[in-house]
């Protein structure tokens, strides 16, 4: 190959290369802490009430823009030995929009604000080291879960602590941040979720909390190649 066509030819094989590299090398999309579905927000499992064994709850919060619809989604509870079982067979309401939607025992609990709706198996009740797990899609799509104490089904790992007597565990930033939210999903449960020393359940007329700023989506950064 004549010696004037030689350089061109090595600085677009060069070139080809680069960029080839620059994609194959491309960084990850970044893990957010803030997430786009329903997720449960705060677990009581036991309170003050005369049923006080029973006087218990989950909430749901949706950290969207839009209201959340439920059709034949279901609340079930995973014991310590991995056994499942119905909390809400067939779960329907709407979660509103930065809102809440609670769920409890029916007779057992006492909180200040009502329900959205009750347990269809009050006997599967909560206790120590159990797993709570939300399902949509006819009951099919796993949406979240919460394990604590001991539970062995736990998302990432379980919040170490099981919910105290007419405490809970609530979903950050909560008490850090009473207006922000409950929004934050590292897909782990142990940095995830807070102790409360007392519960502070809401339900679909709470006031909405706008997720915090700094839990907002950040994308990831595009790097593109430059030719030499």
């Amino acid at each position: 190959m004549p010696k004037r066509y030689l350089l061109p030819v090595v600085e677009f094989h060069l070139l080809v290369f680069l960029i080839a590299l620059a994609v194959i090398t491309k960084p990850s999309i970044f893990v957010l802490s803030a997430t786009t579905h329903a997720v449960i927000s705060e677990v009581q499992i036991s309170g003050d009430s005369a049923d006080s064994g029973n006087d218990e709850f989950v909430e749901l919060y949706n950290p969207t823009s839009d209201p959340i619809i439920m059709t034949d989604w279901k609340l079930t509870r995973k014991n310590s030995s991995g056994t499942e079982a119905n909390l809400v067979a067939d779960l329907d309401g709407t979660i509103p929009a930065h809102g809440y939607f609670l769920i409890g025992h029916g007779t057992g609990y006492n909180g200040g604000v009502t329900l959205d709706a009750s347990y269809s198996a009050p006997s599967n009740a909560l206790t120590n080291d159990y797993t709570v797990l939300l399902y949509s899609d006819n009951q099919i799509t796993l949406v979240d879960k919460v394990g604590f104490g001991t539970s062995t089904d736990p998302e990432g790992s379980a919040v170490s602590e099981n919910p105290a007597a007419n405490g809970s565990i609530e979903r950050k930033p909560g008490v850090s941040d009473p207006t922000g939210g409950n929004g934050t999903d590292t897909e782990n449960n142990a940095n995830d979720f807070d102790q409360r020393v007392t519960s502070d359940p809401q339900n679909s007329n709470s006031a909405t909390e706008t997720p915090a700023p700094d839990a907002s989506p950040s994308p990831s950064p595009d790097v593109s190649p430059s030719p030499t």
